[in-house]
């Protein structure tokens, strides 16, 4: 039943927009049915298609995603470490991605404590961690890096000892990054130097969790790579 009102064409010819209506309702009332139609349409017509969903007024427009660019710049950042980091705690937002219509997407620490980067293995993950790292730095948190293969964060090593009272506490960002790496040589070493009478995993394995859970109360903020979330 469904046909096709409208078609928009690029001055060079090609198709850039189809509109469609009369499009069953039922079954595309579940999301997921809706992405499989996307992707049937792309591969019919051979290219990155979305389509904007009109169920109520029965009116489906199919168009050409736009391309992501080659290189995302970060914004300049006017903060500067000197300012009252409490004070502007709430407001800080990391931006770290645009979305394929060129909006720019943030993280805001104080609304979402943690961040999870996800991803297979040169595909960017270490790169996405240092320009957080980088914003972060400009707000003046300190930053805590557990590197899992001790080469990933090597241009950032400092060490820097200071103290917290539980009455004041600064906002804090933990890069816990190659999971499974960090694991497994954390195990290995526990299986040589556990003390008799010890547990049989490590306690430390236990308080990433803790972190993960609890940190946002003492303002601690986890950012996680691995490259299987489960």
């Amino acid at each position: 039943s469904a046909r096709v009102t409208k078609i928009q064409r690029h001055e060079t010819g090609k198709i850039e927009k189809i509109y469609v209506t009369g499009i069953p309702t039922t079954k595309l009332a579940t999301p997921g049915y809706r992405t499989r139609v996307e992707r049937t349409f792309g591969a019919v017509h051979n290219g990155r298609w979305r389509c904007q969903w009109d169920l109520t007024s029965d009116r489906m427009q199919f168009e050409v995603r736009p391309d992501f660019p080659g290189i995302v710049r970060l914004p300049v950042n006017e903060t500067n470490a000197n300012q009252n980091i409490l004070a502007t705690y709430d407001k800080v937002k990391i931006p770290f991605a645009v979305d394929e219509d060129g909006n720019e997407v943030v993280w805001r620490p104080a609304h979402d404590p943690n961040l999870m980067v996800v991803g297979a293995p040169g595909t960017g993950k270490t790169v996405f961690q240092h320009s957080v790292l980088a914003t972060v730095a400009r707000y003046g948190w300190p930053v805590w890096v557990v590197d899992g293969k001790a080469i990933e964060f090597l241009g950032w090593r400092t060490i820097n000892k200071g103290k917290a009272s539980e009455e004041d506490f600064e906002p804090l960002l933990l890069f816990l990054d190659e999971w499974a790496d960090f694991r497994q040589n954390l195990l290995a070493w526990y299986t040589h130097s556990k003390p008799k009478g010890a547990p049989t995993k490590p306690r430390l394995l236990a308080l990433v969790g803790s972190i993960a859970r609890k940190g946002r109360s003492a303002r601690i903020h986890l950012v996680f790579g691995t490259q299987r979330p489960d």
